[in-house]
């Protein structure tokens, strides 16, 4: 191979914790049928594990909001220049990009003037909703894209890029989870936050959330649990958790599946714990409190009705989305108490999530993401 040895060797770039478990999945199967393959790059924890030698960490390089980004610009592109050097002096067999579109659609810009392997974009951004416009630096610098939602299919295509749904690694993790456990019932309501997990927006979220915290707690004298990612210092939100009595459960996957399946309700940030609440059929509302500039920048970027995924696959309101000055302790309260009071309303939340299981799990799967890879590693 074109790094010294023999051996297959792969480059991938993911930029945050969601992308860091969905690309650890896809090595595990490909070691697994390639047990020699080198693989190089930027993710988390979970990719290291799996057995990819980290070059760097996606915290290094992954920043919430404008401001953020700007103050953090230098580190940045010095990092994306390295990667594009270790490229250019290692040309692995084939590169994979994992979401993360800001640097990674800037990354296959760079190698592209070089590389003459394939670049693979695994799990699309969501371009869809945000900025239509960057399809057409996928279409110029991607080989492939290999998308989770049925609804990306037709999107990409009508932008003719070469494109294949290779099933949701979210729903089958989850789906497995979901054999070995069942839903506990206990004596008391059940109310799981997950503001997030990066510093700016689990702050603003939280605080927003103070409260409805005291007025819930009035109403149905429920256990409050916090989901605490590794990413946040406890310390620091310490006494705004002490204060709300709020009870914490520190990170772990199943731990995470486990509180959001007993929960009668959640509220989380829209995203990947988004998505995640609906697969595990457990009603949820989805919040977001940005700063004001990185707000009205959204509004003019955004593309589509909705924030929530499964609202926008679903193309109407399942679950309510509480965004900026909509965002009061009245419409989170009435939200949560019309989810645990009435039982229609509850049930139909839920049977719409299994109506999008049903769909993406029914919808044809021609090729795996790992069969995809590996023909194009072993094509030669």
């Amino acid at each position: 191979m074109s790094d010294k040895s023999d051996n297959k060797s792969i480059f991938i770039i993911t930029g945050e914790q969601s992308g860091d478990s969905n690309a650890a999945l896809l090595i595990k199967d490909i070691i697994k049928s390639n047990p020699d393959t080198n693989i190089y790059g930027i993710g988390g924890n979970e990719l290291e594990s799996a057995g990819m030698k980290l070059l760097y960490n996606y915290r290094e390089v992954n920043f919430i909001g404008l401001y953020s980004v700007i103050t953090n610009l230098k580190g940045i592109k010095n990092i994306l220049n390295k990667c594009v050097e270790f490229v250019k002096s290692k040309s692995p067999d084939l590169v994979i990009l994992v979401d993360f579109p800001s640097f990674n659609l800037k990354f296959a810009e760079e190698i592209k003037k070089f590389y003459k392997g394939k670049i693979i974009y695994y799990i699309s951004p969501q371009i869809w909703v945000w900025n239509t416009k960057r399809v057409e630096k996928i279409k110029k610098y991607i080989d492939r894209m290999l998308v989770i939602y049925p609804f990306e299919v037709d999107f990409y295509k009508s932008y003719g890029v070469d494109v294949d749904y290779v099933g949701n690694p979210l729903l089958i993790k989850i789906e497995n989870y979901l054999k070995n456990h069942k839903r506990i019932k206990s004596g008391k309501k059940l109310i799981t936050l997950l503001p997030g997990s990066r510093d700016e927006e689990f702050r603003r979220n939280l605080i927003s959330l103070e409260g409805a915290i005291e007025k819930l707690r009035q109403s149905f004298n429920p256990d409050i649990f916090l989901l605490l990612s590794p990413n946040i210092d406890y310390e620091k939100y310490k006494d705004i958790i002490t204060k709300n009595k709020i009870k914490i459960q520190k990170y772990s996957e199943e731990e995470k599946y486990n509180l959001i399946l007993n929960s009668d309700v959640v509220i989380t940030k829209f995203g990947t714990s988004s998505t995640e609440c609906a697969f595990l059929e457990t009603p949820f509302l989805t919040i977001y409190k940005a700063n004001l500039f990185n707000y009205y920048i959204a509004k003019l970027l955004v593309k589509v009705k909705y924030a929530t995924l499964i609202n926008i696959i679903a193309n109407k309101s399942i679950v309510q989305e509480l965004i900026q000055n909509d965002l009061k302790t009245e419409n989170i309260c009435n939200e949560i108490e019309k989810i645990i009071n009435d039982d229609n309303y509850r049930e139909n939340m839920i049977n719409e999530f299994k109506n999008i299981k049903k769909l993406l799990s029914e919808y044809p799967v021609k090729k795996t993401a790992v069969e995809i890879i590996n023909e194009y590693l072993f094509s030669n």
